[in-house]
């Protein structure tokens, strides 16, 4: 096969045999050229090791290999993401989970106000029925028309400004300390001011560590914990962290193991929940993931019924726990977190419009 000399060559060299938009993003990678080179010079040459690269690219994605897998790297939040055979690939589906971490942390101290050593109070119980979504709407403003009632955006746009909501509450009100703390770095309290403690999240399953980083450095005043079974993973994790410089602890082990004894006020978690006869498992680019970290048992749901049967005891009173779940999962989710006896079970819709997440709040 000859290389393709242009941009343009590239691109249609591609046609028919990936995706355009694939076929795009490896062009941009393999040329170093913006997407709006691509589209305004495709008479722009391409040289010879760019080419090539492309070529082989192109080979290996049209035998289904995904193009995070062929980039060694992925976005998510924001943010750059190694990834290797050894992690699932991070999915903006994913991005759920962090957007509803932000928000409680955003909002309150999670389980607990600004407090001293030994108190466990709230400033102003919820009213019956009332979940996280009414209070991100409440904290926003119940005009603000970005912040959907269960506290999800309902597209890019309502996104952006469900994002921005959570970073303005998250800033501090004239010289108020914010209930949640404001991490390293905080000035020192005023007279009548206590310093609030960091709030403690946990992240289980952290495959890349793309959740507990995009955390860890949108809230920077969190004690982050992520913990993984597969040391492969972790590795790529811990190397995450480290070039986007966020400060999470990792722990090697299965689910709670590496972290017995300890309590946290948020335990957030995207395990596998793929049921073993899946036909989409062999499908698409989780062919070429881990198994161990999409299948859970004959209905997708093992991991899922472990950690919630165990989350309580390591959750502080009022903690919460956000799952992510398959499609079709939602009901049986919340019938799961009832049934250990959290409060406030309610689940959330991502972008498409299906109930991706669910989760509870543990009882005072």
């Amino acid at each position: 096969m000859s290389l393709p000399a242009t941009l343009g060559e590239a691109l249609q060299l591609a046609r028919g045999r990936i995706e355009s938009v694939d076929a795009k993003l490896l062009l941009r990678e393999a040329s170093g050229c913006s997407a709006a080179t691509l589209i305004g010079f495709p008479e722009r040459a391409l040289d010879v090791v760019a080419a090539q690269r492309f070529v082989d690219w192109l080979e290996r994605r049209e035998q289904g290999e995904p193009v995070a897998h062929l980039l060694g790297q992925r976005e998510f939040f924001g943010r750059m993401f190694r990834v290797t055979a050894d992690t699932l690939i991070p999915r903006p589906d994913t991005e759920l989970l962090v957007e509803l971490v932000l928000g409680l942390v955003a909002l309150e101290p999670l389980s607990r106000p600004c407090f001293t050593a030994g108190e466990a109070t709230r400033s102003s119980p919820p009213s019956s029925g009332e979940g996280l979504g009414e209070r991100v709407q409440q904290a926003a403003g119940a005009n603000d028309q970005h912040v959907s009632r269960v506290a999800v955006p309902s597209s890019l746009g309502a996104e952006r400004g469900f994002r921005a909501a959570c970073r303005t509450l998250a800033e501090p009100v004239g010289n108020a300390v914010p209930a949640v703390g404001r991490g390293a770095g905080w000035p020192e309290a005023g007279r009548g001011e206590r310093e609030a403690p960091a709030p403690t999240i946990l992240d289980l399953g952290t495959g890349t560590g793309a959740i507990a980083i995009s955390i860890a450095l949108e809230r920077p005043h969190a004690k982050v914990t992520a913990v993984d079974a597969s040391v492969a993973a972790l590795a790529v994790a811990q190397d995450n962290a480290q070039k986007l410089d966020a400060p999470v602890r990792f722990l090697h082990g299965s689910w709670f193991a590496p972290v017995a004894g300890e309590r946290f006020e948020l335990i957030v978690s995207n395990p596998p929940y793929i049921a073993a006869n899946d036909e989409h498992l062999a499908q698409g680019d989780v062919r070429f993931e881990p198994l161990s970290a999409l299948v859970a048992g004959t209905d997708g749901l093992d991991d899922i019924r472990d950690i919630i049967a165990a989350a309580p005891a390591h959750l502080v009173s009022g903690g919460w726990l956000l799952l992510e779940h398959g499609y079709d999962q939602a009901a049986a989710v919340r019938a799961l977190l009832a049934t250990s006896g959290f409060v406030e079970v309610q689940s959330w819709k991502d972008l498409a419009g299906i109930e991706r997440a669910s989760g509870g709040r543990v009882a005072y």
